[in-house]
């Protein structure tokens, strides 16, 4: 089991050009090297250690270029158009630990199973490299620059421990974004801090990550669940 944390945002339909796709691509880069040491440099082409990469330049014609080549090559090119674009980079920390920064953007024909726009980023190790304040603000830079449905902070231990939902709907997570086109939050529990933000809520389940080996915190994402499918704030993405 993987338990490194993942910062994962999702949102329905949007049909963006490349360009809009990368000034959004251009600004996660610019947040979050500024939040964190990490995250100073990006690089794409990159397999693993070692490998010959090539760093990205912050410069929006270039990353235009890059998003483009995410489209779609196999699809006939209605089908590539409505996919959207897909693309990943990926940083380094420590000796040989690999981070990544996946983005689908762009899609726009929402059948059963996406597209699923998205941005998932692999953090470094919770402890000791980034704590929770740091993570925050990690997750509330990237919801404001993508404006996705939800949001959350996950990693395999709380997809085990909390019950599977419909198909785009979102899922339980040590902090959870919902937008306010969900409709109001009920009243949660003393355990639970929410935060709101212009778009939306956060809702932070501990001061520590979600465990198997804190009995409390597993039981508060269950709750927070309840809670939540009780309110009726937890449908799928394009409800």
């Amino acid at each position: 089991m993987n338990n490194r944390f993942l910062v994962r945002l999702f949102w329905g339909e949007r049909r963006e050009t490349a360009a809009e796709c990368a000034h959004r691509f251009k600004t996660s880069l610019e947040r979050l090297a500024q939040l964190a040491p990490e995250f100073q440099q990006w690089y794409q082409g990159i397999n693993g250690p070692g490998q010959a990469n090539e760093e990205h330049h912050l410069d929006h014609t270039q990353l235009t270029r890059f998003i483009e080549e995410g489209r779609d090559t196999v699809a006939p090119p209605k089908m590539a158009d409505e996919l959207g674009f897909s693309v990943r980079t990926w940083y380094s920390y420590g000796d040989d630990e690999l981070g990544k920064l996946i983005v689908h953007c762009g899609g726009y024909n929402h059948g059963p199973y996406g597209p699923f726009n998205s941005v998932i980023l692999n953090l470094p190790d919770v402890n000791p490299r980034l704590e929770l304040d740091e993570i925050f603000s990690i997750l509330r830079a990237l919801i404001e620059i993508w404006e996705p449905s939800w949001a959350n902070i996950w990693n395999d231990e709380i997809m085990d421990a909390v019950p599977e939902l419909e198909v785009d709907a979102p899922e339980m997570g040590w902090m959870l974004f919902l937008e306010n086109e969900r409709g109001p939050l009920p009243e949660l529990g003393e355990a639970f801090k929410v935060v709101q933000i212009d778009s939306g809520n956060i809702i932070i389940t501990g001061e520590e990550p979600p465990s198997s080996e804190r009995n409390d915190g597993i039981k508060h994402l269950h709750q927070l669940h309840s809670e939540l499918m009780a309110a009726g704030v937890l449908g799928p993405v394009n409800d």
